[in-house]
């Protein structure tokens, strides 16, 4: 499995909206790709911005870039993020699952 990490920040008022564009448009289509396995959204407040960190998994790289393109390093980022965060990073990070422990 792979995970893919990326960074964004949000003024408070603007990461609900953030949570909900990811629940209205983002998971409908990546729900449609061969080899989407979830999607966590995490927060946490740093100073007057919200950090948003989205964690998705997927079964390979191979999937990761028939959703992200030849250049899986880059991040996607649709329109409707854009206008309701305050900055995000353009590059994401991948990892593979070395390891993965159940809990009760």
């Amino acid at each position: 499995m792979i995970v893919r990490t990326w960074m964004a920040y949000a003024k408070p008022e603007n990461a609900r909206a953030y949570r909900d564009h990811l629940t209205a448009h983002v998971i409908p289509k990546l729900q449609k790709l061969q080899g989407f396995q979830g999607l966590e959204l995490c927060s946490a407040q740093r100073g007057d911005l919200v950090e948003l960190l989205v964690i998705s998994r997927w079964q390979s790289m191979d999937a990761v870039k028939a959703f992200a393109g030849p250049k899986p390093e880059r991040a996607v980022v649709e329109p409707g993020a854009k206008a309701v965060l305050e900055e995000f990073d353009d590059v994401v990070f991948h990892y593979e699952v070395a390891l993965e422990a159940p809990g009760e």
